[in-house]
């Protein structure tokens, strides 16, 4: 199977307006505190602050079953992103209130005037098998045991929150949501039991889809890559650049 982009939404229903081009103001908000994407992130030299989307609980291939990968994919970016909007949005209209009342304001950052959160979840899929964060280093080894010498397919849905447009008296708890997904072709080196066992002393796993990660020590496990480098360590770049630039946020 080829590598594809799907887009789920058009962009030409979120454009915004120049005066919300992001800057130090007005960043961009990525619910998520991975290191990972932070980095990536960063490469692209645009201003962002990160934001824990702790608070969801991530859907999986266990608690629903009924959605293909890439469903799934999206649906937990989307939950993530507007979480975090959500989050902004009170603080925002509790920050109004505040003022009105001419008492202090308590959360930090609420006074970003636009909420652009971008929401990301990065999963592992071969045939019918997905394959999320492990639960141990015993799932993790048998996660590479299935990979070994296959090709699979790494999905990162992203999902880009804006506000809805505010009325003279409330401020959105809610957004509009552009979500695309990106999808690269890995494929593995046959595994020894001692590739498997050099690969998981050196390489700490329990938080990474697939029990692998790209940068760190992929000559022990990987092939071959046909598409983005950057989506299968958890931000495809090439891909939101082009959705910041649809959104008129660039």
């Amino acid at each position: 199977m080829e590598n594809a982009r799907f887009t789920a939404s058009g962009a030409d229903d979120i454009k915004a307006s120049n005066c919300n081009i992001l800057s130090e103001e007005n960043p961009l908000i990525l619910a998520s505190t991975s290191p990972r994407r932070r980095e990536l992130i960063r490469e692209l030299g645009i201003p962002f602050i990160a934001s824990s989307a702790d608070g969801v609980t991530e859907l999986s291939q266990q608690t629903a079953p009924l959605l293909s990968s890439v469903e799934l994919a999206l649906l937990n970016a989307m939950r993530k992103a507007h979480h975090v909007a959500a989050e902004y949005g009170r603080a925002a209209e509790n920050r109004h209130e505040c003022e009105v009342n001419k008492s202090e304001v308590g959360p930090q950052n609420i006074h970003v005037k636009h909420h652009y959160v971008l929401g990301a979840d990065t999963i592992v899929t071969m045939g019918d098998r997905i394959l999320g964060k492990p639960r141990d280093i015993t799932e993790a080894a048998e996660f590479l045991r299935h990979l070994s010498g296959q090709t699979h397919f790494v999905l990162t849905a992203l999902a880009l929150a804006l506000p809805f447009t505010r009325s003279e008296t409330s401020f959105p708890t809610r957004s509009r949501c552009h979500t695309i997904v990106e999808r690269t072709a890995v494929t593995f080196r046959p595994l020894s039991e001692a590739d498997i066992a050099l690969y998981l002393e050196e390489v700490p796993v329990l938080d990474k889809a697939g029990a692998y990660a790209l940068q760190q020590r992929s000559d022990i496990l990987v092939a071959s890559l046909e598409g983005s480098p950057s989506n299968v360590i958890g931000l495809p770049l090439e891909a939101l650049r082009e959705m910041l630039l649809d959104a008129g946020l660039l």
